[in-house]
Formats: C-alpha cells, sequence, structure tokens
C-alpha cells in the first residue's frame, strides 16, 4: 500500500472512530422526555431529531468535537512512521541541509502553536460558548468579608 493510502486510511478510520463517538454521546446527552415531548405534539420522528434533540446534540457536542479537531491536528504529526513528511520532520530535513537548528525548530514550533491557537481559539467564538467563572463575583466579594 502506498504511504499516502496508508496515512488517509489511517487517520480517517481513526477520526470516523472518535467522531461517532461524540456524535453518539452527544445525541444520548439529550434526555428523552425531549422525545416524548415531541411525541405528545403530534411531531415526527425526523421533526423531532431535526428541529428538538440535534440542535440541543450540536450545543453539547461542540467541547467534544474541539477537542477532536485538536487531537486529529496532533495526531497527523504520526504519519511520519508510514513515511510521509510532517512538519517536524521537514524542519530536521531542512535542518540537515542549512545547520540552522535553532531557527528553524523555533519557526517549526511557532507554527504548530499557531495552527493549533487557530483551532483551539477560533472554534468556541464561534459557538457563542463562554468560559465560566470558577466563582461568580458576589461570591469572591463574600469571600473577601
Amino acid at each position: 500500500m502506498p504511504a499516502w493510502t496508508a496515512a488517509i486510511v489511517s487517520l480517517s478510520l481513526i477520526a470516523a472512530s472518535y467522531l461517532a463517538e461524540v456524535v453518539r454521546a452527544g445525541v444520548q446527552s439529550v434526555p428523552r422526555i425531549q422525545t416524548e415531548s415531541g411525541l405528545v405534539t403530534g411531531l415526527t420522528r425526523v421533526q423531532i431529531f431535526s428541529s428538538i434533540v440535534l440542535p440541543q446534540a450540536l450545543r453539547n457536542m461542540i467541547p467534544a468535537l474541539i477537542a477532536t479537531l485538536v487531537m486529529m491536528f496532533k495526531t497527523t504529526s504520526l504519519i511520519y512512521v508510514v513515511g510521509i513528511t510532517d512538519l517536524f520532520r521537514a524542519v530536521i530535513l531542512i535542518n540537515n541541509r542549512e545547520f540552522h537548528g535553532r531557527a528553524l525548530h523555533h519557526a517549526g514550533r511557532r507554527l504548530f502553536r499557531v495552527l493549533l491557537a487557530a483551532l483551539v481559539d477560533c472554534a468556541p467564538a464561534r459557538s457563542g460558548l463562554r468560559a465560566r467563572p470558577l466563582i461568580t463575583p458576589a461570591q469572591a466579594a463574600g469571600a473577601k468579608s
């Protein structure tokens, strides 16, 4: 099997298994009473899924989907095992040719961090999710007194 085919098949299988679990957990996180309420109001199963269950499930799935995307981004560095050059292997090859190790490794590390930050920072902003503080301002004011 060619190296590209092996890399694509293996990464696709990994992604499919993780994403299937995320979707399954997201759909199961919606309380059963939501479906029962939809049936009582006379909606069909398709209408219940598309209008009631799926919007709630997607909101519950967003953090796990982001984590899965980040994990897949980091997993792509393992494709060097089948003979394909990834970002860090390219840095090593250029270093062996140019002998500018420190600068190349810093550049590679910065590029990796920028790409990873783009994945992590962009997704929550679009989803409308915000990080909750560990304590509320009222609790903090009460603790100081």
